[in-house]
């Protein structure tokens, strides 16, 4: 490989400070394009302009003018627009789904941009037109103009963003609320549309249909595995979308055989793949610690639980509030009986909790007992279990036989902020839970 070219070449920072700018504009409106689970949408809306660039291509050919590029954006954008409009028609005239309403959208205009791109490399001025650009782009060779085009419309995309920041996240999570207090949700989705369709414009010229279909939504995706608020997601995604144009066209420096927008979308899709393993979120990784936690955390529960309600308070007297909780031993063989535990699992468990300070053994070490503190976590657990029963009899109308079982499941999962308004609403109803 050659070496990569000095930090001050001209034609390097061009191409850095342009993708760069494309690809922080393209993650901000992606990310509210995934909130409103319309992520082929800009697929649909960068096939669709296909056909306005070959249409403004053919009406400025026919009237003498060499290739104007602000004709062909012109074309682009109403066609883009046109069919984001032809998607929001399908979907209240019929009862198709978004993702067949975007899926006939996207195969027509599509069909009907190659046919027209066809007719354009027929004309004597075809061969020149350079419309190939627009499908695979030409990151390496960015000019001044493509620079200042897209500088032009990722500063409106990104002011949009910031000044519709809570209408849009409004209208992201609950349409018939922003509906109900009189937002304008057909004005707000009209602004994203238009947002979105500014930056295919502006992208496909400078970088082309690929790198920008990709710089959508990857971004995107990868933010939304790192976080789940709407605020940080936006960051992420516009931060992710620049440093994967930035990385791609460095990469393309440092290895001029290799094409510099293809390079883009791989950077942005080890970005997603690197999220959607280690992402705090939604990743792999701390999805399945977290449920691995919760798994421990509802066998322990189980297991105090059980142990509370086999045994019964020592028969001494108690002379000291701490003595309440000391319980009887209970045997191991009595255990296996009550869950469906295998006898190491249950030594294995009960060493956990062992190490813990909420159990001992006997001398024997064929039975446990209860400590003060493992008690008092116990009688803890009783207690949020019966006032789960009594909610789900008096409020939840579940029959006495389910309730049990239904408590069981959810009472995992239970906050102290939530048991404690749960004990309010109870006691206040004279409904209050034995201990």
């Amino acid at each position: 490989m050659e070496p990569p070219p000095p930090m001050m070449d001209w034609t390097l920072r061009t191409v850095l400070l342009t993708v760069s700018l494309l690809g922080a504009a393209a993650g901000a409106a992606g990310a509210f394009v995934l909130l409103r689970r319309r992520a082929l949408l800009g697929d649909v809306m960068s096939h669709a302009a296909l056909p306005g660039v070959a249409i403004a291509f053919i009406v400025t050919a026919s009237l003498g003018l060499t290739r104007s590029l602000p004709a062909l954006a012109l074309g682009a954008a109403l066609t883009a627009l046109a069919g984001a409009w032809c998607v929001s028609w399908i979907r209240r005239q019929t009862r198709l789904r978004d993702d067949a309403a975007m899926g006939i959208v996207l195969g027509c205009f599509y069909g009907l941009g190659v046919a027209l791109l066809g007719i354009v490399q027929s004309l004597p001025t075809g061969q020149q037109a350079g419309l190939t650009h627009l499908l695979l782009g030409h990151v390496a060779s960015m000019t001044s103009s493509d620079l200042w085009s897209v500088l032009a419309g990722a500063s409106v995309v990104l002011i949009l963003t910031l000044a519709l920041f809570k209408e849009w996240r409004l209208l992201c999570f609950d349409e018939p609320f922003a509906q109900a207090i009189g937002r304008p949700t057909r004005r707000l989705d009209a602004m994203l549309m238009v947002a979105l369709g500014l930056v295919i414009v502006v992208g496909m010229q400078a970088a082309g249909l690929l790198v920008v279909v990709a710089l959508l939504i990857t971004p995107a995706a990868a933010a939304r595995a790192c976080t789940v608020r709407t605020g940080s997601m936006v960051a992420i995604a516009s931060a992710i979308g620049a440093l994967s144009g930035a990385g791609g066209a460095l990469l393309s420096a440092s290895a001029p055989d290799l094409p510099a927008g293809a390079l883009c979308v791989l950077v942005a899709c080890a970005a997603f793949l690197v999220a959607l393993v280690v992402g705090p979120a939604e990743g792999v990784l701390w999805r399945a610690l977290r449920r691995w936690r919760l798994e421990a955390r509802v066998r322990r529960e189980h297991l105090l639980r059980a142990m509370w309600e086999l045994s019964s308070p020592c028969e001494r007297p108690a002379t000291t509030p701490a003595a309440l909780l000391r319980r009887t031993p209970v045997a191991l063989a009595t255990l296996l009986q009550r869950r469906s535990w295998s006898g190491p699992r249950l030594r294995a468990l009960i060493g956990r909790e062992a190490r813990r300070g909420y159990i001992q053994w006997t001398a024997t070490r064929d039975a446990v007992t209860l400590t003060e503190a493992g008690s008092a976590q116990a009688r803890s657990l009783e207690r949020i279990h019966r006032l789960w029963e009594e909610y789900l009899t008096r409020r939840a109308d579940i029959a006495p036989t389910h309730v049990d079982r239904d408590a069981d499941i959810i009472e995992h999962v239970l906050g102290p902020e939530l048991v404690q308004q749960l004990e309010r609403d109870l006691d206040r109803r004279g409904g209050g839970a034995t201990a």
